[in-house]
């Protein structure tokens, strides 16, 4: 979203910065906790970077530049409205629940105005279709999913992909190189798209105080869009499968979890429960 020829994007690294030191502090405060540790001295911490970042990067419940910070030469264009810098606030918790619409509905019409697509890079992507589900709206996640204008995973796989490449654009429309001194075509980052592919459509998360999958939240979220899918996760006691598929009279979810591990059930339709080992099977 800086434009062809970029290394870096239009998001202010001050605010990327800022927001990954809340989010890694918060990562530790739960580890901490898991492990029974000490933890208070970093909860200060935390509340006092998200309070930080609100006063610096953000307006009304939006992001904005930080007057201070980098970018503002001619370096690259910077801009404090990103689908990045949206994500990122909306996926790190550095929103209150009064602006999660508004910064959504802001997503949303940011990725209206590029055409239906992405315009995220290594910081964002990973978070982008999250924040979509998370606030309601897994049909635009679904759309960028599937979408096959470039920048997209389709895009790629049409242009041949086997592997997931390191630049959206490593090939462009006319099959051109992007450049030929940094140009991996079998790079993850992107591949980061499956813990959302696992995790949402899928519906197999990791329950709290269930590490290692001893515990899971089986919320799958099925799209007609794609119709049926499966996956599955192989633990040293057996495999976790989900698969749903739409048929004529409706949804058909299976489960399947292996020994040790229990499941929270949460489809719409069905009341919440906790299952077992064994294979689970509802219809919708």
């Amino acid at each position: 979203d800086a434009g062809g020829g970029q290394y870096r994007g239009a998001t202010q690294s001050d605010l990327i910065a800022t927001a990954f030191f809340a989010h890694s502090t918060d990562l530790l405060i739960r580890a901490g906790r898991v492990l029974g540790e000490e933890v208070t001295e970093y909860e200060e911490l935390y509340k006092n970077v998200r309070e930080a970042f609100r006063r610096a990067c953000m307006k009304d419940g939006l992001p904005t530049l930080y007057p201070k910070g980098d970018g503002l030469t001619t370096e690259r264009p910077v801009s404090g409205l990103t689908q990045t810098a949206i994500v990122l606030i909306l996926k790190f918790g550095l929103c209150e629940e009064s602006e999660k619409a508004a910064l959504t509905d802001k997503l949303v019409e940011i990725i209206d105005k590029n055409q239906g697509r992405m315009s995220t890079g290594f910081v964002g992507t990973p978070y982008i279709l999250h924040a979509l589900s998370e606030n309601g709206r897994a049909d635009k996640a679904f759309d960028l999913l599937l979408s096959e204008k470039a920048p997209s995973w389709l895009f790629s796989v049409n242009m041949g992909a086997t592997t997931i490449w390191e630049h959206w654009d490593g090939i462009n429309e006319e099959g051109e190189f992007w450049s030929d001194n940094m140009n991996s075509f079998n790079h993850y980052a992107y591949g980061s798209v499956y813990d959302w592919i696992f995790g949402v459509m899928m519906g197999i998360d990791v329950a709290k105080g269930g590490e290692g999958y001893r515990k899971i939240i089986y919320s799958p979220t099925p799209s007609e869009k794609i119709g049926h899918a499966r996956a599955e996760l192989l633990l040293p006691t057996g495999s976790i499968v989900s698969a749903w598929s739409y048929e004529d009279d409706g949804v058909r979810f299976e489960l399947h979890i292996p020994e040790g591990v229990s499941a929270t059930v949460r489809i719409e339709g069905i009341p919440e429960h906790t299952v077992g080992a064994g294979a689970h099977t509802y219809k919708i």
